[in-house]
């Protein structure tokens, strides 16, 4: 099996991360999911504090491993 990436940055990535594991999960193809931060510009590693004053420019993003066998990355965006 060959797994994709795909990196969704959009609001609180709890529930972003949420969303995926609950419609797809392992069985339909969400292999792993992590949080964390992407973009930014003030430091390498910002704490969810620093993120949420605004000042890092960082999103809260989820990196999403799947199966392109069983969903394709179409369908993960919503087209």
């Amino acid at each position: 099996m060959l797994e994709e990436v795909a990196t969704f940055a959009h609001g609180c990535f709890w529930g972003t991360q949420q969303v995926f594991e609950k419609y797809y999960g392992k069985e339909r193809g969400i292999l792993t999911s992590t949080v964390g931060y992407t973009g930014g510009n003030e430091t390498s590693k910002p704490t969810y504090q620093q993120v949420c004053t605004g000042r890092t420019n960082h999103a809260e993003a989820v990196r999403i491993e799947f199966d392109p066998e069983l969903v394709g990355y179409s369908e993960l965006v919503g087209e």
